[in-house]
């Protein structure tokens, strides 16, 4: 090939190098500041300082009773309330005393304060953006039952730690909850809402500008909502969107059929990306299952990724290679 027909190739593939180091980096900084002692970094924020007030709704009851076993309720959290509180379908897999553990573990860095919601809430599910006595940012997604007594029917804790100078994005605190089937777009481009697939609502949020777009897609039980450090640092160089995959904790989707494969997976996500006319090219960020998804996804639909950036993802063949290594008693 002439240099000159070559040349315009190599500055896209040099384009990619940078701005997959861009996207890794953003990756690799809110990991690594995880790991790093929270105190003192409440200035780092860039979360508001005024409490935020919570909605009036069953899952704004439900977030604020766990506001309440956070700020000094775990100690003496009883089983009885547990299941008074938690749908029976969650208790199946997080029996009470598990589920007391957790809270009480959690509110290690109590009191918390609300400060926010990371996107649009849902009549419900909500992604609320808590901030602890350490100052480090912790999501919490929650979904309650459509019908009383509105227990909870999904939860998870993921603190988040934004790398230096990133302000965390919230929604406007006023902002009403989003109906089954409603998508919001806001003035900045960003979008928030349901999409349809084969009769299930999968909630996606996509946010900034640029390309080639970058999806960010979560482990095994994860919903979107860890990600939201991530999304914040690189929405300002690129078009970035997160999804709550279908059975996963806390998150807005429907629940989709069991058992799941990461070929399931894979379907869901190019369904999505096209009903929500995300355009393409894609750099795939996957984290532990998230990982082996976004490599079949890539393998599937070649033409359409253009990077792959894998975040401690797991392999289809680690479960094989773990048993070769301990004896069969620990196994």
């Amino acid at each position: 090939m002439p240099a000159s027909d070559s040349a315009p190739a190599l500055a896209k593939e040099r384009a990619m190098g940078r701005f997959a180091i861009h996207v890794i980096s953003a990756v690799m900084v809110a990991q690594l500041v995880i790991g790093t002692p929270a105190v003192g970094r409440a200035q780092d924020t860039g979360t508001p300082a005024t409490p935020v007030e919570i909605h009036a709704s069953p899952v704004g009851e439900a977030l604020a009773w766990v506001l309440t076993i956070l700020n000094g309720g775990a100690a003496t959290l009883t089983p009885d309330e547990v299941t008074a509180r938690i749908a029976p379908s969650l208790l199946a897999g997080a029996p009470p005393e598990i589920v007391i553990g957790l809270m009480q573990q959690v509110a290690a860095d109590a009191p918390f304060a609300l400060a926010g919601f990371t996107r649009p809430p849902t009549v419900s599910q909500v992604n609320a953006l808590l901030i602890g006595r350490s100052g480090t940012p912790l999501v919490v997604p929650l979904s309650v039952e459509s019908a009383t007594p509105h227990r909870i029917t999904g939860a998870n804790f993921s603190f988040v730690p934004p790398p230096p100078s990133v302000r965390l994005q919230t929604v406007a605190p006023g902002e009403l909850p989003l109906a089954v089937g409603e998508r919001r777009t806001s003035e900045t481009g960003r979008i928030d809402g349901f999409f349809e697939l084969d009769g299930r609502q999968i909630f996606l949020s996509c946010a900034g500008t640029g390309s080639p777009t970058v999806v960010l897609e979560s482990g095994l039980n994860d919903p979107a909502a860890p990600w939201f450090a991530v999304e914040s640092a690189v929405a300002p160089f690129a078009r970035v969107c997160t999804y709550d995959r279908a059975n996963t904790a806390g998150g807005a989707s429907d629940p989709a059929p069991t058992p799941r494969t990461a070929r399931d997976a894979v379907d869901d996500l190019h369904v999505l990306l096209s009903e929500a006319q995300v355009p393409g090219p894609y750099v795939l960020v996957g984290h532990s299952i998230g990982g082996l998804i976004a490599r079949l996804y890539a393998s599937t639909y070649p033409d359409e990724v253009v990077g792959l950036v894998l975040v401690d993802a797991a392999h289809e063949e680690q479960e094989t290679r773990l048993e070769e290594l301990v004896s069969p008693e620990l196994w």
